[in-house]
C-alpha cells in the first residue's frame, strides 16, 4: 500500500485540521495549487483526518504517550493566533 518510508505526526493549534488540510491541498494533487504539500510535490498523500476526535484515535494508534512532547516556540509570545 505504500510506496516509501511514512512521517506521522501531530498538529496542534487553534483551527489546526482546518488549516492542516489548507496547507495540505486537494486529494487530487492535480487539481492542488503551488504552496500546498500535494501541489508541491504532486503526490497522493495518505490522509488528513477531518475531526478532531478522528485525530485523537489515530493519534492513540501511532504513538505512545510518552512520544508526544508540549513543545512552545520562544517566540510564542509575539505571535496571536485569531
Amino acid at each position: 500500500m505504500a510506496s516509501g518510508p511514512i512521517c506521522a505526526m501531530v498538529w496542534e493549534g487553534k483551527q489546526a485540521v482546518r488549516i492542516g488540510r489548507v496547507i495540505l491541498g486537494e486529494t487530487d494533487p492535480l487539481a492542488s495549487p503551488l504552496g500546498t504539500i500535494r501541489g508541491i510535490i504532486n503526490y497522493i498523500m495518505k490522509k488528513w483526518l477531518n475531526s478532531v476526535s478522528s485525530a485523537q484515535r489515530e493519534i492513540q494508534l501511532w504513538f505512545d504517550e510518552k512520544e508526544l512532547l508540549t513543545w512552545e516556540s520562544h517566540n510564542s509570545l509575539w505571535i496571536y493566533e485569531s
